[in-house]
Order: structure tokens, then sequence, then C-alpha cells
């Protein structure tokens, strides 16, 4: 007679085997799911309050809105390293929009510089205006900031005239 114990044990030895596969197949599945698990976790305990504020953001403007920020973020980033350190950049910016250009313009106009002065501040600010963004340089700094000092005394007195003309009007009142 044929015995069975050896098929017994080769029948017990592949069950073991597949027993120990499936094992081995849950272990791993469980782990991946753990290690999934944890990465997203991650993911969310990383996005700091900028990322956090950029997603509020976009949905608050939409696609259209989002592609307008991304374009402007590109720009930023292309412009020269002079121009992104200047304090007067904003002024050079105005080399992008003519209604800007006009209104420094206007005020160096009204500004109480002499004719002479006038004229080469404003020759100065259309050359930087010419060459923006790639020309700029540093030394284009000192027409700027005589711009700006310009724009902020405007500011100042059509401020005092504003607080002097509330200032009257309060006083005729009582």
């Amino acid at each position: 007679m044929v015995s069975l114990k050896p098929t017994n044990e080769i029948m017990s030895l592949k069950g073991r085997r597949i027993k120990l596969y499936m094992v081995i197949f849950v272990v791993l599945f469980i782990v991946s799911c753990i290690v999934s698990s944890a990465e997203e976790l991650q993911d969310n305990i990383s996005k700091d309050t900028a990322q956090l504020q950029m997603e509020t953001l976009g949905t608050e403007l939409g696609e259209e809105g989002m592609q307008e920020v991304d374009d402007y973020l590109e720009l930023q980033a292309s412009l020269p390293d002079a121009l992104k350190a200047s304090p007067y950049s904003y002024i050079a910016f105005a080399a992008t929009d003519k209604e800007s250009q006009t209104a420094y313009m206007t005020a160096i106009d009204e500004s109480d510089l002499e004719a002479g002065k006038k004229a080469k501040l404003k020759a100065d600010l259309q050359d930087i205006w010419n060459r923006y963004p790639n020309g700029f340089v540093v030394t284009d700094n000192l027409v700027l900031q005589e711009v700006d000092r310009i724009m902020a005394e405007r500011f100042i007195a059509s401020e005092n005239a504003s607080a002097g003309e509330n200032g009257d009007s309060a006083s005729q009142c009582t």
C-alpha cells in the first residue's frame, strides 16, 4: 500500500505556504495603508498659513482670477534683481500703465521744481519707463526717489486741504 503521510506533509507545507503568503499580503496591505494615511496626515500638517490662504483665495477668485495671480507672480519672478530690490519699483511699474504715467507726469508738472528740473526729471522718468523692466539699474532709484518725494508732498497737501475743508465745514455747523 501507498503511504499518505508524505502527501499529507506536502499538503500541509502547501497550506502553510499559502497561509504565510496570505499573512505577508495582509501585513503589506496594512503597512501600505498606514504609510499612505501617515503621508496624507503629514501633508495636512505641513500646509502652512500662506498655503491655506492661497487655497482660500483660489476658492474666492476662481480659475480665471487665480490665472491672473499666477501671471503676476510669474512676472514678478522674472523681474531683474535691481528692480525687485528697489523701494520705488511701483513707480517704475507705471511703465505698464499709461494712466499711471500721466498721473506721475502731472504731479511733476504741478510740483514746485524749476521748469528745467521738471523737464529733466520727466525725461529721466520716461527713459526709465522705456527701459522697463530689463534695463532698470540701481542708479534709476535716484530719479524715482525724487518722483516719490513729489508724490508724497502732493499727497500731504491734498490731505491738509481735505482736513481744512472738513474742519471749516464742521466749524460752520456749530
